[in-house]
């Protein structure tokens, strides 16, 4: 059985994730199984111009050894939001099982924040579901909380290393380089914060 390091001291339920790009290299979906993943985010695109060249196999690939798989948009604050929400689905189609597409913004800017709502809004209209929204915990407290107000049907995943996040998160991203025997790079790894079965409720019906 591999092991999966670092793992993070938590004492409420939780589901082991990670998250996936054309620079990680190539990835054994296997070896995720075997370190305890459950949960595998992967990029798709960027922008309107840009594909992730490894997006298309490895999420195929995810989903036939078992892993709950969904697809994430690198967001570019520089280009129209309602059209990058369409280039997003464009090359990732809602499939029944993958976890609702997520729109990561991680550039600050005079518009940013309220284009990356424009943005979900688009996707909200497109799939019918709100998508799940990645930052870093600092830039959405500054930046995005203030168009991304609970309650909502959206959820967060945000990213701080070496402590929990402050903003109230489903997924926290707790480190960029995570280890996982049998693959060659280090990873970002992810902890869902409740069990499986409220995970599956994040997942396209």
């Amino acid at each position: 059985m591999s092991k999966i390091a670092p793992l993070p001291q938590v004492s409420y339920p939780h589901v082991l994730g990670c998250d996936i790009y054309h620079g990680d290299g190539p990835v054994q979906m296997h070896a995720l199984v075997d370190a305890g993943i459950k949960f595998v985010y992967f990029k798709t695109s960027q922008g309107t111009s840009y594909t992730d060249p490894t997006f298309a196999d490895n999420i195929k690939r995810a989903r036939s050894v078992g892993l709950i798989a969904g697809a994430y948009h690198f967001y570019d604050p520089k280009v129209d939001p309602k059209k990058q929400a369409a280039y997003f689905l464009a090359h990732a189609p809602v499939v029944k099982g993958d976890l609702v597409h997520c729109i990561d913004n991680e550039t600050q800017g005079p518009t940013a924040a309220v284009d990356t709502y424009a943005c979900a809004k688009e996707m909200k209209r497109l799939t019918g579901r709100w998508p799940c929204i990645y930052s870093g915990d600092s830039m959405f407290q500054d930046e995005l909380a203030k168009y991304f107000k609970p309650p909502a049907d959206y959820f967060l995943w945000i990213a701080r290393y070496g402590h929990e996040p402050q903003a109230p998160c489903a997924i926290w991203q707790y480190s960029d380089a995570g280890r996982i025997q049998g693959v060659p790079h280090a990873l970002d790894l992810n902890v869902f914060r409740g069990d499986i079965e409220a995970l599956k409720t994040h997942c396209y019906k």
